[in-house]
């Protein structure tokens, strides 16, 4: 049985049997003694390798994409006649729903968007745009979520576990998860 280890870089705790972290590929470096010398150079190795290859943390403001199927205010469509309605879904202009910041997340507790939103009859593709609070890059991501199966109405969340962040789509009693989203790679 393995043993975990927590990265001296991300600080993700993961098998001492990996030889790299998973998530900032930090090398898992054993100590062979307890020598205060070995152990302050492994340290500043961590240390270079954070400031040369990991933007941690980085903090972002997290927003849904509005889509809409509905043409935009002036716009003439020519809805052709085998179609009762138009049905070309877009980007609602520049709109925004702000879900929430990635650094107001406890780790392994959800936060939720307080809104709620219209329940789909299938599966859903959830759109995000994260701005980042300092320095950095804008990230989007189109994160495919299961239908909850829940009849009432659902509410989108946050969930930070150690460095993955997950979408959460349903309700506090009844919720699916999305794949981890790489927010902290630089």
């Amino acid at each position: 049985m393995s043993t975990e280890i927590k990265c001296l870089v991300c600080g993700r705790t993961y098998s001492e049997e990996e030889p790299v972290c998973p998530t900032c590929k930090f090398p898992n470096i054993s100590m062979t003694s307890d020598d205060p010398a070995e152990r302050e150079k492994i340290l500043n190795m961590a240390a270079e390798y954070k400031k040369a290859h990991w933007n941690f943390p980085l903090h972002y403001t997290v927003n849904l994409l509005v889509y809409t199927y509905e043409p935009l205010l002036g716009e003439k469509v020519n809805v052709p006649e085998e179609m009762d309605t138009w049905t070309d879904i877009r980007q609602a202009g520049s709109e925004l729903i702000p879900i929430g910041d990635t650094e107001m997340l406890q780790d392994g507790i959800i936060s939720w968007y307080p809104e709620t939103f219209a329940r789909q009859s299938e599966d859903i593709t959830l759109r995000i745009r994260m701005l980042p609070k300092t320095e950095g890059k804008v990230k989007n991501f189109a994160v495919h979520m299961d239908n909850p199966k829940t009849e009432d109405f659902w509410r989108v969340g946050m969930l930070k576990k150690e460095s993955d962040l997950r979408l959460v789509l349903g309700t506090p009693q009844k919720y699916t998860l999305s794949n981890p989203i790489p927010y902290l790679e630089g």
